[in-house]
């Protein structure tokens, strides 16, 4: 899981010295666009803070620990094969990083789909596209809201129980008429089941709309919110704050839709990113073993 070995300083802590190192994990295999990864930056010595950026865009990290910082790093659709940079800072009273990682953004097919739709929900009136474009407009207001502090912990949960259609990214063809990818993954669950939060946040959008229908959407924190289209009833209001595995309303089939189903939708940092690959990081499992391997620093060790 270790692809780097970033930085070996010395710390001075007794008259022998030893080599502090820095270990990042969670791109060493690569990401691919539309995938969500955990990213850990792991320091045998103390530090004070971490911060980095992605392509030139600026990550936010969690201190969880003396010796552990995460931060997610996601990527857009439409991002292009080939070789990115990942920019690490951080320091500590003995440790001071600046780091370029070189990471691999890997090739993603996204199939075709055909779709035969009634003709209103594909081309509506001149009336109807102004209510969808301040629709729009206010859902992506919503899209690039950052919050400082961080809410989400631990592993991501399905929204509901059901099959993830895959459809993240799908070119979707509406009669005949070529649309815009599909930004969510459609999950296919009876009408009336209850849609659960994946993780803790705050509501931070309520609303009908015209093409999603009951819409909600949750901010997780530090650049991370989720969205829920299609609901036949929405339980929360907004501002609300809302716990891992809290009902937030029911699978339905408002708006422009087939049948029942849950849209699902992600975006980190104002990106459209596949909300499956949030089921992927195993944070529990990432810190379990973290926490069974680590060692104390020299100074804490005692003796007999």
């Amino acid at each position: 899981m270790i692809f780097g070995l970033l930085l070996a300083t010395m710390l001075f802590i007794s008259p022998s010295a030893y080599s502090a190192t820095i270990e990042v994990t969670g791109l060493e295999n690569g990401i691919r666009p539309g995938d969500v990864a955990l990213v850990t930056v792991k320091s045998t010595a103390h530090l004070d803070w971490v911060t980095g950026t992605f392509d030139g865009k600026k990550l936010l990290f969690k201190k969880e620990g003396h010796f552990i910082f995460t931060s997610l790093v996601g990527l857009p659709m439409d991002k292009k094969v080939g070789e990115y940079r990942l920019f690490l800072k951080g320091s500590g009273e003995k440790l001071d990083i600046a780091q370029t990682i070189p990471v691999n953004v890997k090739k993603r097919d996204f199939r075709v789909e055909r779709l035969k739709l009634p003709k209103k929900m594909v081309e509506p009136g001149e009336e109807l596209l102004e209510r969808i474009r301040r629709e729009s407009q206010s859902l992506n207001n919503v899209k690039q809201y950052i919050s400082k502090e961080r809410f989400w912990k631990g592993d991501f949960i399905r929204p509901v129980k059901g099959r993830i259609a895959g459809n993240f990214g799908v070119k979707r063809i509406l009669n005949g008429i070529n649309k815009n990818p599909h930004s969510g993954n459609d999950v296919r669950a009876a009408a009336g089941t209850r849609i659960k939060s994946p993780n803790d946040g705050k509501i931070i959008y309520v609303n009908y709309m015209y093409y999603g229908g009951k819409t909600v959407v949750i901010d997780h924190g530090h650049g991370l919110s989720t969205l829920y289209m299609h609901l036949s009833k929405i339980y929360v209001n907004h501002g609300q704050e809302v716990k891992k595995g809290q009902a937030i309303g029911l699978v339905g089939s408002t708006g422009r839709s087939t049948g029942p189903h849950l849209h699902w939708g992600a975006y980190l940092y104002g990106e459209k990113v596949d909300p499956a690959s949030l089921l992927g990081l195993n944070v529990e499992e990432l810190f379990t073993a973290e926490s069974q391997s680590e060692e104390l620093p020299q100074e804490q060790l005692g003796g007999n």
